[in-house]
């Protein structure tokens, strides 16, 4: 009979794992970016199908492409390999330097890639102390994390009345949630700014909405860059308005459920409240653009937050409802959120389906090799649930596109589903290499890799069921497909944007952990890691705590100045639209701020195709100028000066077609009818 190896033996076994794992990756990377470096060619034919604008953003990177999606599909096959035969590995590490070496190391290749770089100096922007020594508030963090480390192994903590400590931690939570919510977040049109976060970002994020609610259908009157959102929320934004303060009540409602989901899934696992409240602050300081916030940037980006992050997170609180209680019921509501986060936007939601479909996967490879005994039960089980997650998938999205095609009375364009992947991702549009040099973003991973081997250890050692190992497991699976968003434009913001899942795993680990040294289960040796984990826990939790003041004084200033106009000439711009649209139901609007108008007006655009920030074929911008100078589209609103589109037009053609029937009183905007 086979003895079952100690928390201690399991931990040194992971460790070693993980930096046998640590060193394949680095290697077989290196060995792939030069393979694949003699195969790639950039094609000019792919150059040529961007307009002459974006062109000169376009930086393929198929070579790092290919060889990170390579490794991150290797590198967990070899993990269930190594995890299957790990006792295999007691000889090497029984010793006692093993026990003080493994786990120094396995915390340096975490987090001493954070120091002095550029997601430290974003983590602690805005507070001039912090920013001028970095060092010393390391130090300080540090030697805080160590002091509290040491005490609470090695002494009882305080008796507190479970209800009190619950109650003060979801307090302190949403008050800090709140904070951070009603600081900058909620937004009107009186808002709207001259700034690239109304213009670029929230331009792009609301122009597909803005023509779903005029009546108009994805995939057959137009391309949608942040996926097919808007059929399912149209009907809500009908009703109520797509009005820019109605729009950011929505996201907010979204941002609330969201987190409290999350935090809710660390409530339930992480048991020490100072941990989880730290974690939770964390969370805060991580999400919703806070750390940009701190820089003074009021960019919302909705796209992110919350359009792509909302049903990745509501996946994790939802997995927790199934890893309580595995039934395939459960295991179908999973399915059902995959699907409709799918639907919702692919560059995330697809995640969430094959994260949960190859956490069935490993499971059940591991019960048939493991439990021999009951492999025919379990092989036929998991095999049900993964059959069960395809058609419960396929059948949602295959209902919710045949709702769009019956509404529009066409077929759908479903190529056009995936069209800006392959502008982005695909072709290189907007792209940024990784930094080659030792960096935060080999944390990220790190923690990722770790979590899986944990998760496979643990799970070939003892088959019952751990809702700890088993979130564990998904959030390091979901992390590894949401970094793909980093990968792709390798920007320090979007590396703290995707990096979320990274700190729920470091939370539950060592949370774990901590317990475990306290247990005398695991040897003191192993408290390094947590202390390292807590470091950056204090580090997040200090610039957060830092700007509460400030972001109270902008919280009462939003509600105090919410019926202000900060920008006259928007609001004027607006008015202008509405006075001449009357009761039409479609214009063109050429001008910056393009769906923000449309969607506070409810007006369509006569033209089919994307919104003009999002133009980015040259077919696409040929298509529109076509149109626009056949000179048939009875309201034309032309943006002028600091108002002009983004998109070059000939003025003095435009004018060969159409009268300037009015101009608005800032003279930024001419309203323009046929001339014949």
């Amino acid at each position: 009979m086979k003895l079952k190896a100690s928390h201690q033996q399991i931990a040194l076994r992971t460790e070693t794992i993980f930096l046998l794992m640590l060193g394949i990756a680095i290697l077989s990377s290196f060995s792939l970016v030069y393979l694949l470096g003699h195969f790639t060619s950039q094609s000019s034919a792919a150059l040529n199908l961007f307009t002459q604008g974006a062109q000169l953003l376009v930086y393929p990177k198929a070579t790092e492409r290919n060889t990170f999606l390579i490794v991150a599909v290797i590198l967990p096959i070899l993990i269930l390999f190594a995890t299957r035969y790990q006792s295999g590995f007691d000889k090497m590490v029984y010793s006692k330097y093993a026990s003080i070496a493994l786990p120094l190391l396995v915390a340096a290749f975490l987090f001493l890639p954070i120091y002095k770089s550029d997601f430290l100096k974003m983590i602690i922007f805005g507070k001039v102390f912090f920013m001028l020594h970095p060092t010393a508030l390391l130090f300080i963090c540090l030697s805080l994390a160590t002091l509290w480390c040491f005490s609470i192994g090695n002494f009882q903590p305080l008796d507190l009345a479970p209800k009190t400590t619950a109650s003060v931690t979801w307090v302190i939570f949403i008050l800090a949630m709140l904070l951070q919510l009603l600081s900058w977040r909620i937004a009107s049109i009186n808002s709207v700014s001259y700034d690239p976060a109304w213009t670029n970002h929230a331009d792009a994020a609301f122009y597909a909405l803005s023509q779903v609610v005029a009546g108009k259908t994805l995939l057959v009157d137009l391309p949608s860059q942040y996926g097919l959102f808007p059929e399912l929320i149209a009907p809500l934004f009908k009703w109520v308005g797509a009005t820019v303060l109605n729009l950011s009540l929505f996201f907010a409602t979204l941002q609330i459920i969201s987190l409290l989901g999350l935090f809710f899934v660390l409530f339930k696992l992480v048991k020490n409240p100072l941990l989880l409240i730290l974690g939770g602050i964390s969370l805060l300081t991580l999400t919703f653009g806070t750390t940009i916030y701190f820089t003074g940037s009021h960019d919302q980006y909705f796209q992110y937050w919350p359009i792509r992050f909302f049903w990745p997170a509501f996946s994790v609180l939802v997995f927790y409802y199934f890893a309580r209680k595995k039934t395939l019921l459960r295991a179908a509501t999973v399915s059902l959120v995959s699907a409709i986060g799918a639907f919702w936007i692919m560059d995330t939601g697809l995640f969430i389906f094959l994260s949960f479909a190859a956490y069935l996967s490993a499971r059940c490879i591991i019960l048939c090799t493991s439990d021999k005994s009951n492999r025919l039960f379990h092989l036929k089980k998991y095999l049900i649930a993964i059959s069960l997650h395809l058609l419960i998938t396929a059948a949602v999205i295959s209902v919710l596109l045949g709702g769009m095609w019956l509404k529009s009375h066409q077929p759908l364009q479903l190529h056009r589903q995936f069209e800006y992947q392959k502008l982005f991702y695909g072709l290189g549009f907007a792209m940024l290499p990784l930094p080659n040099q030792i960096h935060p973003w080999m944390s990220v991973l790190g923690i990722y890799l770790l979590g899986i081997i944990i998760s496979l250890t643990a799970w070939f050692q003892n088959k019952k069921d751990s809702i700890r190992v088993d979130l564990i497991l998904y959030l390091s699976l979901l992390g590894v497909g949401l970094f793909i968003y980093y990968e792709g434009r390798a920007h320090v913001t979007n590396l703290i944007t995707v990096c979320w899942p990274a700190l729920m795993v470091m939370l539950i680990a060592t949370d774990c952990t901590i317990k475990r040294i306290r247990e005398k289960t695991l040897a003191f040796t192993q408290m390094v890691i947590p202390i390292a984990a807590v470091s950056f826990l204090l580090l997040c939790n200090a610039n957060f705590i830092a700007h509460v003041p400030n972001m109270f004084r902008e919280m009462q200033y939003v509600f105090k100045t919410r019926h202000d106009v900060y920008f006259p000439y928007i609001v004027g711009e607006l008015a202008f639209i509405k006075q001449h649209a009357e009761s039409k139901q479609e214009c063109l609007i050429l001008a910056k701020r393009q769906s923000i108008y449309y969607a506070e007006s409810g007006l369509a655009s006569p033209i089919n195709g994307p919104g003009i920030v999002e133009t980015l074929l040259k077919s696409d911008e040929e298509h529109f100028k076509r149109e626009l100078f056949k000179g048939q589209l009875d309201c034309v609103f032309l943006g002028l000066g600091e108002s002009s589109p983004f998109l070059a037009i000939d003025a003095e053609k435009l004018t060969q077609v159409y009268k300037v029937s009015s101009v608005n009183a800032e003279h930024t905007m001419l309203y323009l009818t046929p001339k014949t």
